[in-house]
């Protein structure tokens, strides 16, 4: 992620060590980083399949296999907090 941005692990690092919220590292990495940079990771992201293996992903999330329909990796966690959460 931090090569995608163009932000150094080291000064990363010291902006989540002083950060009071994570609203101060959003405004860090908004700062540090290029839109063009922003949109190429948000790209990535929100295209990115859980694993790169399904079969893998069911060691992980067991319930996952009830669910064909969550394919992106995003969506896959935002329903394991359900699975887990509930």
């Amino acid at each position: 992620m931090l090569e995608t941005l163009g932000i150094s692990l080291e000064s990363f690092t010291d902006a989540v060590r002083a950060a009071q919220n994570d609203a101060d590292v959003a405004a860090f990495i908004s700062a540090e980083s290029s839109a063009e940079g922003r949109e190429r990771w948000n790209a990535f992201v929100n295209a990115r399949e859980p694993l790169g293996n399904r079969e893998e992903a069911y060691g992980i999330f067991p319930w996952l296999r009830s669910r064909p329909d969550l394919v992106l990796a995003l969506d896959v966690l935002a329903e394991d907090d359900v699975q887990t959460f509930k």
